[in-house]
């Protein structure tokens, strides 16, 4: 599966345990990914947040800080594992690239995998902030429409801002 994981996923993954490590966590946790995910303003989740009509920084307040992780005495370079409910979440991530067609697993795959569990302070967060399957989705094909854009320029905000109707 590590294959197919996008590369900016890959280092959201890596930011992950490292801020759950350096906090003392033994292990990342679900919202420790969301919340490497989301501070990175380039990524699909972050322009599909956007396009929901969501904001990146009110999700990140409404999360508990420091997730379900078990803490440690000891803070370390990185957490050693994620915890079993993200694995799941990369699990199902994984099954909505195959749902979607899509040869790597992405971010905004992430997304969807914890909208469709939504057991996690991470996925009710998301869910208050009015965030849906559906959302996300609609966000994923102005994503693809618009060629992926990485550098937020003024036109793909405001394309990010052309929202999807009955918001």
């Amino acid at each position: 599966m590590w294959n197919r994981i996008a590369p900016r996923l890959r280092r959201a993954i890596f930011t992950a345990l490292e801020d759950a490590g350096q906090r003392g966590a033994d292990e990342a946790s679900v919202e420790d990914l969301l919340r490497s995910i989301l501070r990175d303003r380039e990524s699909a989740a972050s322009f599909i947040v956007e396009f929901a009509g969501a904001d990146s920084t009110s999700i990140l307040a409404n999360m508990n800080p420091n997730g379900a992780a078990r803490l440690s005495v000891h803070r370390r370079e990185r957490a050693t594992h994620f915890s079993s409910s993200a694995m799941h979440i990369f699990d199902v991530a994984k099954g909505e690239a195959e749902r979607l067609e899509n040869e790597h697993i992405g971010s905004e795959h992430i997304l969807l995998a914890l909208l469709r569990i939504n057991k996690s302070d991470a996925s009710q967060a998301l869910a208050r902030a009015g965030l849906s399957v559906d959302k996300v989705i609609a966000g994923n094909k102005q994503w693809i429409r618009l060629r992926m854009p990485r550098r937020r320029s003024a036109m793909t905000r405001f394309a990010a801002k052309a929202r999807i109707p009955g918001r």
